[in-house]
């Protein structure tokens, strides 16, 4: 496998893998409101008797109304992310690894890397890593994919 063709099959997994988390979020939205308005009320940190205590004061009223909203910031952020993404893609195909394929790909891998960090940084902000392990290590992975592919992507093979 030529390094082109390495990166470009990177970008096309990460690509359908995001597609598929937004074909998720469009048809079982219910899943991640549940997810997030449990996460914005903080109530497995309320129900702790040790962790979390302190952080109890970020909690939200109305977390299922907040779920609904950043759910839909989510989504159209997601849609224009997986657009950006799938243009890396078809440049990468149609044009191997010119200027302009390079610069799609960094823009989908920016964006990836800003829903990644977002996700963790709104998590960590409720205390999510005291109570929901799985979607925490989902956005860290994210952020290290980010970078691997920018590392990837902007890595210039020596001539041998």
């Amino acid at each position: 496998m030529t390094f082109p063709t390495l990166r470009t099959t990177a970008l096309l997994m990460l690509t359908l893998w995001f597609s598929l988390i937004l074909i998720n979020n469009l048809t079982d939205p219910g899943t991640n409101i549940a997810l997030i308005a449990a996460v914005a009320s903080m109530d497995g940190l309320r129900e702790d008797p040790v962790f979390g205590k302190g952080l109890l004061w970020r909690a939200l009223a109305q977390p299922q109304r907040f779920g609904a909203i950043a759910l839909s910031v989510v989504i159209a952020y997601q849609l224009c992310m997986v657009a950006a993404l799938w243009r890396a893609v078809w440049h990468n195909v149609r044009h191997g690894h010119s200027a302009v394929a390079l610069a799609a790909a960094n823009l989908g891998i920016a964006m990836m890397l800003l829903q990644g960090a977002g996700l963790m940084l709104m998590g960590l902000y409720f205390g999510y890593w005291l109570h929901f392990g799985g979607p925490q290590v989902v956005h860290l992975l994210i952020v290290l994919m980010s970078f691997g592919l920018a590392i990837l992507f902007n890595l210039r093979p020596r001539a041998v």
